[in-house]
């Protein structure tokens, strides 16, 4: 697995596809019996997706991060899958403005150095909790807030006023 020079130079394979032990043994020529040895371990690429899931309402936006192992290009390409707001090649994520929930969009980082190697975040798209507007609901019981000021968040009672 890998290469080795006849200067004793050991370049490893570009893709391992799992860890693996390498030994490299030189031997001398003027006295064959006079050896030594070197082991090698051979890392495969990893990609982890950070943060692995989260809930987004529309509009809602979340920059993801791709951290890329035992290599020194730590490029990835992300994707998405089903194509259900925007991703950018940065792998932010924004979510569409409308969509019929629940939805579910798996975001994808996939290793440059490695395209066998990739990992997923899912991001589970729900609507906003609705807000529910007490000129419907027939709620008008006195709301005094902890300062003792009459609280009318809807204007529809005049100014706030002080108890008396």
């Amino acid at each position: 697995m890998g290469t080795l020079s006849s200067s004793g130079l050991y370049t490893a394979p570009a893709l391992i596809a799992s860890s693996q032990t390498v030994t490299v043994t030189a031997t001398s020529n003027a006295d064959p019996s006079k050896s030594a040895s070197a082991t090698i371990t051979l890392l495969p690429v990893s990609v982890t997706v950070s943060p692995s899931s989260i809930t987004l309402a529309a509009n809602q936006s979340q920059q993801f991060t791709a951290y890329v192992a035992n290599t020194t290009n730590t490029a990835v390409i992300w994707t998405m899958s089903p194509s259900l707001g925007t991703l950018s090649p940065s792998g932010l994520y924004t979510a569409p403005a409308s969509f019929t929930p629940p939805q579910t969009v798996a975001i994808m980082a996939t290793s440059v150095a490695d395209p066998t190697k990739a990992n997923v975040a899912t991001v589970t798209l729900q609507p906003p909790q609705p807000i529910l507007d007490e000129r419907w609901q027939g709620n008008w019981q006195s709301r005094w807030n902890s300062s003792g000021v009459w609280a009318d968040p809807l204007g529809l009672h005049g100014k706030d006023r002080k108890r008396d």
